[in-house]
């Protein structure tokens, strides 16, 4: 008789230095594949690296060797874990308010982010409480380590560092287990040796050590604060473990160590484990106690567990057997043959392990509300709906997942020859069946939920709410789940004597629970709201699972496709050849099975956060009046989908920037080509739901004590409008305003130049960062009248700047680079700073200026034979009135242009000593203003007054000098083609109707931002008294008559221009075009006559109208 197993030696798992180290294949990427290992010839490698990098099977068929490199892989994935669990932990010990808030809970907000104060970014830093300001999370670690018992900001740090190493630990595990001890196929497929190992190791002992912790370290600490011990007060942890008094003080069994657990004497240790019930009414959590010894019975369950598997000893079970004694009375073989699938298949496996992970996610999701684990977490309702939403969509993620490598295994593991009749064989014989039957489902399902819902719209439309499904109607209470709720609220006086209360507040049977005034959890009623939307909760979960399951189960073939199998698990359309075949990969199912796996729990999230904040979460008042955060408006819920493939927009916006970079010179050899139909709906699906999940965080942000959503959009609206500032002053008004400007020319400057040269040349720009007042210095102010002389506008100051020194010397400016640079230029001769000053624009020099000759810049213009940019045909003129265009260029005559900028130098010029300054001659604006007063009264006062309200308001004085640049701004549009300055712009008509649109489009911003800054001086500067009867005022009191003429000028042309065209379109719809009557615009030709070439008549000035470019334009 042999009592245990021949082979008790220790076998040789590992193969040692199986792979050699070399980092030479970092710089090889796609060095798995010999077709991406040749490089990127089109774009279509970049997206077959990233497909292709952890798809380990298309590296080698190779079983050990695809083992090895998953689990290696593993211990990247924990080194991630780790890592992002070391960066949360350093952010509760750098950044937040973590002590604060352990000192008071209900009052101060967790806060772990503070934003910098960038460019006003501080704005999103809220009050959370206790004089701390920024972004309260809504992640639940502040609860978490309260309830571990961390209690000040060294040992979060200590925590993090510990973190930290551990990362590096696994880095180093993942290199070492795959290049120096590689385990072997039979290691990997020694399922039994691992489930005990997993069982009694990680989670037994897992559990165990946890609990623990919780007994010696967590549950002391937790009580002390309970108790309102000052955090600093309470002994380190370690005291605790060490010092067995010390526990003993508060848990008088822990004096007779050991004794009562080996003499079964248990009850004694009942002071800290215990079987309560309920939540603590101090936390709103669960009894710590309660949780010891959950874990610690868990232990003990997983530990026996460990022992349940045969090894190397003859004891215990043997999964193989377990399974291939699993045959029932229709399912043939039964579970025969699956122990070899799932130890040859990693899709197989991991498809089970995604299915269970994901349910449990799911279940996790539910519990952390209804029996919120740790201290204060039920009465933080951000973070309680941010928790519910995160375990939501990795539960659907991870169960999508689960479909997906179920297909993959259908298409590359499964093998059906050796497969014959077993439970897998006949669920795919039998898939047409569980297909349509499910298919039913769904479609039953969905016409009943939502057939009730449309009942209500319509039953509520009519006025009939007495026939409506409501409790207060028509009732569809539910009644299965209400049943359930009852007996989990009474199982615990049967079940369970010793408990105090049931498992969950919420299956009713009790009171509520309320934590400094906020409502922790109470029972939840269930009623016909509840009823109709689980049911549309049956129906999107049943449409996600007929998508998935019919993936899976058709993976291999279909009517169509019969050769599926060959095809991959992601394939595209082979056209209309077969009867259609879009859609019909695996892959295109779990494509398909995302979007409703997102429908499925974007309804759960939505209808638990109205359920929640209708039926559950509230104040509290001192009479023990509940207040509901909706009012208890679940009920009404009763009454009252899109599928993009992402290709389109996606292969625009590359194709635009493959367009740039060519344009540019800068692309590399890599050729753009279209996304495929996959990698398309690849796109798609991620961005949409990446865009859904970013979104909710909206919903939990607002459940926060000052979301920073709502600061987001108030900084934004506000950041700029330095008038509702706090503690502005008008003086700090002007001064911000003027340093605003520079900002602007900033950014100006740095468009225009595309490098960062020219901000640091915009002056000092590092002094203006830190104190923007120094600029004020550097362009000659001093004092605080100058700060007022040079903020406003149009005083005498301004004026004579911008008319004199803005336009009149910038346009002379212009004038001197193009006579002195561009024309000669135009005509072969290159001018630069070398021999700037050896190179004459014109050969007289400045003779003729003094002596009056100035028609002899216009002689000797460039002929019609003039080849732009060479000498050919040059002449030497360079102030000209030709006209018209250059022939070749196609643009205006560029001696024409300097002429022109001439011209309006001197006459700006002029005009910049029109007003009057320090000497008494000139004009006075005032004077202008208060001295247009139309005869007869018609206007009252004319402008008296509005000087002052112009110079006491800058909101006035914007919203005149926009609508004077919008009209500017849509000229210029209008000049752009019709007058164009550049060479040979007129040729390019992509950028004649981009600057044309682009123009158009400033025009009416600028325009509308006229009429706004006007609207805002109207609510905020407009004084009555100061213009009382001046024409402002007048406007005002015939506001009716304006709008209402108006109004009908609107009416009038819309109904006449677009009936015209309606005119047309029935003509030529009745086939009669000769009743499209002509309708000349005959002003509009006379305007164009009236403005032709004899229109000038002045030209003689300066060019000879025999000279032989006179008719070239």
């Amino acid at each position: 008789m042999i009592i245990r197993s021949p082979e008790l030696e220790v076998k040789n798992l590992v193969d040692k230095d199986p792979v050699k180290t070399y980092f030479e294949q970092w710089a090889k990427p796609g060095h798995f594949s010999r077709t991406i290992a040749k490089g990127p010839d089109t774009t279509t490698w970049i997206w077959n690296l990233h497909a292709d990098a952890h798809d380990f099977d298309s590296h080698t068929s190779d079983l050990e060797e695809i083992s090895r490199k998953v689990f290696s892989a593993h211990f990247g994935q924990l080194s991630i874990i780790f890592l992002w669990l070391s960066g949360m932990y350093f952010h509760g010990a750098r950044f937040s308010n973590y002590e604060a808030w352990l000192s008071d809970p209900t009052h101060i907000g967790p806060s772990a982010q503070v934003v910098w104060p960038i460019v006003g970014q501080e704005i999103l830093n809220g009050d959370v409480g206790g004089g701390f300001r920024g972004i309260q999370i809504t992640s639940g670690f502040f609860q978490i380590w309260r309830a571990s018992g961390i209690t000040s900001e060294l040992q979060l740090y200590c925590t993090a560092i510990g973190a930290l190493v551990f990362a590096a630990l696994m880095l180093f595990a993942g290199w070492f287990h795959y290049h120096k001890a590689a385990p072997k196929l039979a290691w990997f497929q020694d399922v039994e040796s691992m489930l005990n190992h997993h069982l009694a190791g990680l989670l037994g002992l897992g559990s165990l050590s946890w609990a623990g912790h919780q007994v010696h370290v967590s549950l002391p600490i937790n009580q002390f604060l309970n108790a309102g011990v000052d955090p600093k007060e309470i002994p380190l942890p370690h005291e605790f473990i060490l010092n067995r008094d010390l526990l003993a003080q508060l848990y008088p069994s822990f004096a007779e160590g050991a004794t009562p657990f080996f003499t079964l004497n248990w009850s004694k240790y009942a002071e800290f484990l215990t079987f309560r019930g309920g939540l603590d009414p101090v936390t709103g959590g669960l009894w710590l106690t309660d949780i010891a010894h959950h874990h610690l019975a868990i232990a003990i369950l997983f530990l026996i567990a460990g022992h349940m598997y045969r090894t190397n000893w003859g004891i215990g079970h043997g999964l193989k057997d377990i399974l291939e004694a699993h045959k029932g009375p229709f399912t043939g073989q039964g579970h025969k043959g699956l122990y070899e699938i799932l130890t040859t298949s990693w899709h197989a496996q991991l498809s089970l392990n995604l299915a269970m992970l994901g349910s449990l996610t799911i279940v996790v999701a539910h519990h952390m509300y209804s029996m919120p684990p740790y201290p204060y977490l039920a009465t933080d309702y951000g973070t309680q709906l941010s928790l519910f939403t995160h375990h939501m969509w990795i539960g659907g993620f991870l169960i999508v997942g689960a479909a997906a490598h179920a297909a993959i295994f259908m298409v590359r593991d499964y093998d059906p020859t050796t497969r014959y009749n077993d439970l897998l064989d006949r669920v795919l014989r039998h898939r047409d069946a569980i297909i349509s039957h499910l298919n039913w489902a769904c479609i039953f399902l969905g016409f009943h939920s939502f057939g009730l819902y449309i009942h209500n719209d319509t039953m509520s439309a009519l006025g009939r709410p007495q026939d409506m499904f409501s409790d207060t109607a028509i009732q569809l209470q539910p009644v299965f789940a209400q049943w359930i709720q009852n007996t989990h609220a009474l199982a615990p006086s049967a079940t369970a004597p010793g408990a105090t209360a049931s498992t969950s507040l919420t299956w009713g049977g009790g009171d509520l629970v309320a934590v400094g005034g906020k409502v922790a959890l109470l029972p939840i009623p269930l009623g016909t709201a509840d009823f109709l939307v689980h049911h549309i909760h049956a129906f999107t979960i049943h449409v996600t699972v007929l998508i998935l399951l019919k993936g899976v189960l058709f993976a291999r073939s279909s009517r169509l496709i019969p050769d599926k199998a060959n095809l991959g698990f992601r394939f595209p359309c082979d056209g209309p050849g077969r009867g259609g075949t879009c859609q019909v990969s695996a892959w295109d199912h779990v494509f398909l099975g995302l979007f409703w796996m997102y429908n499925s729990i974007s309804v759960v999230i939505f209808h638990f956060s109205w359920k929640m904040q209708s039926d559950v979460w509230g104040s509290i008042s001192d009479q023990g009046v509940v207040t509901h955060i909706t009012g208890g408006n679940f009920a009404q819920s009763s009454y009252g989908h899109r599928h993009p493939s992402g290709r389109g927009y996606w292969q625009e916006l590359i194709e635009s920037i493959v367009w740039a970079h060519n344009k540019l010179k800068v692309a590399p050899a890599t050729q753009p080509r279209a996304l495929s139909i996959v990698q398309g709906r690849a796109v798609g699906v991620t961005h949409y739901l990446l865009g859904g999940i970013a979104t909710t965080w909206a919903f939990s942000q607002g459940l926060a004590q000052d979301p920073t959503t709502r600061r987001i959009w108030f900084g934004i609206a506000t950041a700029h409008d330095f008038e509702s500032h706090d503690d502005i002053t008008e003086e700090r008004l002007y001064q911000n305003i003027f340093a605003s400007h520079f900002g602007q020319l900033a950014i100006i400057f740095l468009w225009t130049s595309g490098n960062l040269f020219h901000v640091a040349w915009q002056g000092n720009f590092e002094s203006w960062v830190q104190d923007p007042l120094h600029w004020w210095y550097t362009i000659g102010l001093r004092t605080n009248e100058d700060l007022y002389t040079g903020a406003l506008f149009l005083l005498f100051l301004s004026a004579i700047s911008l008319i004199a020194g803005l336009f009149g010397v910038s346009s002379l400016a212009w004038t001197r680079h193009l006579v002195h640079v561009a024309i000669p230029g135009s005509r072969g001769e290159s001018v630069r700073w070398n021999n700037f000053l050896d190179v004459l624009p014109h050969p007289q020099g400045l003779g003729p200026l003094f002596s009056g000759q100035w028609n002899l810049y216009a002689q000797n213009p460039d002929s019609s034979s003039h080849l732009f940019g060479t000498s050919q045909g040059a002449g030497t003129a360079i102030l000209t009135l030709l006209g018209g265009f250059h022939p070749q260029t196609q643009s205006l005559w560029l001696t024409d242009m300097a002429h022109h900028h001439l011209a309006i130098a001197f006459i700006f010029l002029v005009a910049g000593h029109m007003y009057r300054t320090n000497f008494g001659i000139g004009h006075s604006i005032k004077d202008l203003l208060d001295a247009h007063i139309p005869p007869g009264g018609r206007l009252g006062r004319g402008h008296k007054g509005l000087y002052d309200t112009i110079n006491n308001s800058l909101h006035f004085q914007l919203g005149l000098a926009l609508a004077s640049l919008g009209v500017i701004t849509s000229l210029v549009a209008q000049h752009m083609y019709s007058l164009p300055a550049y060479a040979f712009i007129a040729q390019d008509f992509t950028t004649q109707a981009a600057l044309y649109t682009h123009r158009q489009y400033i025009a009416r911003f600028i325009m509308t931002g006229a009429f706004a800054h006007g609207t805002i001086f109207f609510i905020r500067d407009y004084n009555p008294e100061q213009n009382e009867d001046n024409v402002l005022a007048r406007m005002l009191d015939h506001k009716e008559a304006i709008i209402s003429h108006l109004s009908w000028a609107i009416h009038f042309l819309g109904f006449h221009t677009l009936g015209l065209c309606v005119h047309n379109d029935v003509m030529l719809a009745f086939g009669t075009p000769e009743k499209q009557i002509l309708i000349e615009p005959i002003f509009a030709q006379w305007i164009q006559s009236a403005h032709g070439k004899t229109s000038y008549e002045f030209d003689v000035l300066l060019s000879s109208t025999s000279g032989p470019t006179f008719n070239a334009g």
